[in-house]
């Protein structure tokens, strides 16, 4: 008996359900594939794949295929390991660059996340000529931000060479916001087509909250896997401490990781009565929390990243789920007069309140209808291949 055959290290082959997406005519479609080579695949990161893949039958004019490698636990049909050796934090690029090579001429149009200072940038990107990097922050100002001091200095003095390199080879250049896409261009002097393809969610992914919120008394959930700098908790903070008979109204709940230095902070200004740490909570805990929001909060430092603008996917998962939004900053795809997402620079307490108030009167069902023309994948995914069309890149 022969042994079972061994998976080839770049094996693309799809599953089955993603490839229901293939036309049923001879008409040709444009030809897409997201292509995501990372160490750990975040849950957020997951939920975006995912919510292309449930997209992708409502797709009219494109085959559209989602892909990722990674070297941790694989959740779902699309994902696939790193072999060995090119798992090793060093060679994942190259194997990301090797696989493109195999595939690109398979596609229309590949995109990929961006690989922050690889230096296989600089030898294989001028052999892909269909590649859009994907750009989720500013990469060289991110590194020096993440990796404070001589680290943080010579990994973004490589990113500005090998970073140059990826966006002048590239058929165009894609930011989650408007402003990432032109900012590559911009910082490398580079006129290259650039798009923004917003993080957005499937209805099917995000149900409507349960509807259990008090009279008077204000609820608003702030959530974060982690309460990173750039979500602004200090500022929230701030606000409350600034104006604590007005907060008496408010309970504001955290939902996620926060620091000693954070819960401190609450402590010593004796407000731990109206900012409650939940930590992290199970799915019937954290349901129960959503139903007595009358808003959420995106973030509140986003500028701390360097950024005017943003495109959380928190902010979609929240509007589907019927519950408003409070932020200190623009979302690229929501107008600035949608009446569920509120801008407040800065945020104050009093601020708040009057928005919780107004929001209490509004249907969980007509903020999340009337959310969706902003917050779907769907329309992200057709915009881009509108994009591709309309520039004559495919």
């Amino acid at each position: 008996m022969k042994p079972p055959a061994m998976p080839h290290p770049f094996d693309c082959r799809f599953p089955a359900h993603a490839t229901e997406q293939r036309p049923t005519q001879m008409t040709k479609k444009t030809k897409i594939l997201h292509l995501t080579v990372k160490r750990h695949l975040t849950s957020g990161q997951r939920k975006q794949l995912s919510s292309e893949v449930l997209s992708v039958g409502n797709l009219e004019n494109a085959e559209w295929h989602s892909l990722a490698y990674h070297t941790t636990e694989r959740k779902e049909p699309f994902e696939k390991s790193i072999p060995f050796p090119l798992s090793l934090p060093l060679l994942r690029p190259l194997f990301a660059w090797l696989l493109l090579l195999k595939i690109s001429k398979d596609y229309d149009a590949i995109l990929v996340r961006h690989m922050p200072f690889d230096p296989f940038t600089i030898i294989f990107a001028r052999f892909i000529r269909n590649r859009m990097p994907v750009h989720h922050a500013k990469a060289t100002e991110e590194l020096q931000m993440t990796a404070p001091g001589m680290r943080g200095k010579i990994a973004a003095k490589v990113e500005s060479i090998t970073g140059r390199s990826s966006v002048r080879h590239a058929m165009a250049v894609l930011g989650v916001t408007r402003e990432l896409g032109e900012y590559e261009c911009e910082l490398f002097g580079i006129d290259k087509p650039h798009f923004h393809y917003p993080n957005g969610m499937h209805p099917d992914e995000v149900g409507l909250a349960p509807d259990e919120r008090e009279g008077s008394h204000c609820h608003v959930v702030f959530l974060c896997g982690k309460f990173s700098p750039w979500q602004g908790l200090d500022r929230l903070v701030d606000a409350v401490d600034q104006a604590r008979e007005a907060a008496k109204g408010l309970t504001v709940h955290l939902i996620g990781q926060i620091d000693d230095e954070q819960r401190q902070q609450i402590d010593d200004l004796n407000l731990s009565d109206v900012i409650v740490a939940h930590g992290f909570l199970e799915s019937e805990d954290y349901r129960q929390l959503l139903a007595k929001a009358d808003v959420s909060i995106g973030s509140l430092a986003i500028d701390r990243r360097g950024m005017r603008e943003a495109a959380l996917l928190k902010i979609r998962e929240m509007l589907a789920a019927g519950i408003p939004v409070a932020s200190g900053h623009p979302d690229t795809a929501i107008p600035l007069d949608f009446p569920y997402h509120r801008v407040f620079e800065p945020l104050t307490v009093d601020g708040l309140l009057d928005f919780a108030m107004a929001m209490k009167q509004e249907s969980r069902e007509e903020i999340r209808a009337l959310s969706m023309p902003y917050i779907e994948k769907l329309k992200s995914m057709r915009d881009l291949v509108a994009f591709l069309e309309e520039r004559r890149l495919v």
